[in-house]
């Protein structure tokens, strides 16, 4: 006679449950029993919806624990946030006879949150390509630098796309899962990458929520490694800044370590920190300038040992005079890549640098990409991409326009004081100018120190990446009701309303609901106003009226309406 205690050996526990409006749900799971548990289903408000398991399967021994990612985009109604919901837990364990004891957890109440971003980053120090004949295989350690638990979805070369991504079949993850919480890693062997490394190449990781990072990489021969340093690679300060990449392709300008000053007589002196971070001896065989890979002269280059052999663990400075590969601007931006050989090439490595100045140096960075990052806008308003281009900190002080001084000036992104390399983004007003389209504009950016910055910009009402327009059909004034305005957002980037004028009179955005003027892309907003509170501002309205709406925008765009009173 025995007793079966499956009962008393069987228990977990949840904890961290969180519900999201973007169609995912996550949660900690830990067997607390004594007996090896299996998790069979997950109920949310008493619905079943698919789930995945860092650990890859659903079966937990006594005392391991591992996240959850919930899949709820099934739903035919999706989870909006502050709905009310539980979770429902079911395992399985196995009792006497082979048969199985099924159990459930419930969780309390609790509310669904709004979805962040996820955050996550490859470590460029712990990842590595490796060439082996005629493939290259590639090791990635990825980490979750956010505050949410993330699913990385897929593993993809040069882009995104199907052709492109890495078998899931074939990834074996080395240490780590798929499921990461904030602040863990995962190492991924990723082999026979579709395309070569050579010489270098994008590889990128992206979550199930379709966020993702991206570095540039070369491959090595294994046992040989090649770094330029900082071990580190970043995001262009003023592409972070403005446009949000995610692409870290750039080596952090470091005076200790790896820089390039350009001076006032357009000579261009690099320092390059290079290092032997493999397991075998090598020698420094080649530098590539510029993203034509131009191969620098023997003569136009000298490492400060003397030498160009690098034991293990060695470091040594590479000087290079790249006056004549590259074209002498503050703030190039230059693709370097230095390879190493043993007999043949069997090392390399690869990442961007901008010049710098060897003083203070401050600039108006008008585009990037060929998107506008400066502008001025006809209905005066001003916004500047500035970056400390120097090799020394500064502040931005004032913003003058045609020697008026803007006022309102507030910091979309980072702020006055600027740091090696730093950027910002400002908007600022600048009322009574009366600056009307392809205007020049001249403006003048002054620090704290002697140092500034003159540039001229056109003014422009609509760029091609703002541009709204007002919908006919959903549009309409009512006499003795509301007007009623649909404005769509028919550009590139996310606008914010500023300002509407109803026959050339301001109308307050005090006076419209909702109190929520940003559109986002491809989307639209309605603006709703009594018609006395226009009347109040215009006189008199009257059915079969003209009222012709000017609606305007903080990035410049604008667009005219007329409309019949109803």
């Amino acid at each position: 006679y025995k007793v079966d205690y499956t009962v008393l050996d069987s228990s977990f526990s949840i904890s961290n449950a969180e519900v999201f409006d973007d169609g995912h749900a996550t949660f900690k799971i830990k067997n607390t029993g004594k007996k090896e548990l299996e998790i069979t289903q997950v109920n949310i408000n008493n619905e079943e919806y698919n789930f995945v398991t860092g650990q890859g399967n659903s079966s937990l021994k006594e005392g391991e624990e591992d996240l959850v990612w919930i899949n709820t985009e099934t739903r035919s109604t999706p989870f909006l946030k502050d709905d009310v919901v539980n979770l429902n837990v079911t395992a399985k364990s196995k009792a006497f006879a082979g048969n199985d004891f099924i159990f459930n957890k419930i969780t309390e109440n609790f509310f669904v949150k709004e979805a962040e971003e996820d955050e996550i980053k490859i470590n460029y120090k712990n990842s590595r390509v490796i060439h082996n004949n005629t493939t290259d295989d590639v090791i990635l350690e990825v980490e979750n630098i956010g505050d949410n638990i993330v699913l990385l979805d897929r593993f993809y070369i040069t882009n995104d796309t199907v052709e492109n991504r890495f078998n899931n079949e074939k990834i074996e993850y080395i240490s780590g899962s798929s499921i990461l919480g904030a602040g863990d890693k995962a190492t991924i062997y990723l082999p026979n990458s579709t395309a070569s490394f050579t010489p270098f190449n994008k590889i990128g990781v992206a979550t199930k929520n379709n966020f993702y990072d991206e570095v540039l990489m070369t491959s090595n021969i294994e046992n040989y490694a090649l770094s330029i340093l900082s071990d580190e690679r970043i995001v262009s300060p003023e592409v972070l800044a403005s446009l949000n990449s995610k692409y870290r392709n750039h080596i952090p300008v470091d005076f200790n370590k790896t820089f390039a000053y350009t001076y006032d007589n357009g000579s261009t002196i690099m320092n390059i920190h290079v290092k032997n971070t493999g397991d075998r001896i090598i020698g420094l065989e080649s530098i590539y300038l510029t993203e034509s890979l131009i191969e620098v002269e023997y003569e136009d280059y000298y490492t400060k040992s003397g030498t160009l052999t690098l034991e293990i663990n060695e470091e040594d400075v590479i000087i290079v005079d790249a006056t004549d590969y590259v074209n002498g601007n503050v703030n190039e931006e230059v693709l370097l890549l230095v390879t190493g050989s043993f007999g043949t090439t069997v090392a390399s490595n690869i990442g961007y640098i901008h010049t710098v100045r060897d003083e203070q140096d401050i600039q108006i960075i008008d585009s990037l990409e060929n998107i506008n990052t400066s502008f001025i806008y006809a209905n005066e308003k001003g916004k500047l991409l500035i970056k400390n281009t120097g090799n020394e900190d500064l502040s931005i002080e004032h913003v003058y326009l045609n020697g008026t001084l803007a006022s309102n000036i507030e910091y979309s992104y980072g702020g006055p004081y600027l740091g090696v390399q730093d950027s910002a983004i400002l908007t600022f007003d600048i009322p009574n100018l009366i600056i009307n389209k392809t205007n020049d504009v001249i403006v003048n950016v002054t620090t704290t120190s002697s140092l500034e910055v003159i540039k001229t910009l056109k003014a422009f009402v609509d760029s091609p990446y703002y541009n709204i327009t007002i919908d006919d059909g959903g549009t309409s004034s009512v006499y003795a009701g509301n007007l009623t305005i649909l404005i769509i957002n028919e550009g590139s980037k996310n606008i914010t309303i500023n300002s509407v004028y109803i026959n050339n009179t301001f109308i307050s955005l005090n006076g419209f609901y909702p109190q929520s003027f940003n559109i986002s892309v491809g989307n639209s907003l309605i603006l709703t106003i009594n018609m006395t509170l226009i009347e109040a501002k215009i006189g008199a309205i009257n059915i079969d009226d003209t009222l012709v709406i000017l609606v305007r925008t903080e990035e410049g765009a604008e667009y005219l309406h007329e409309e019949i009173v109803t």
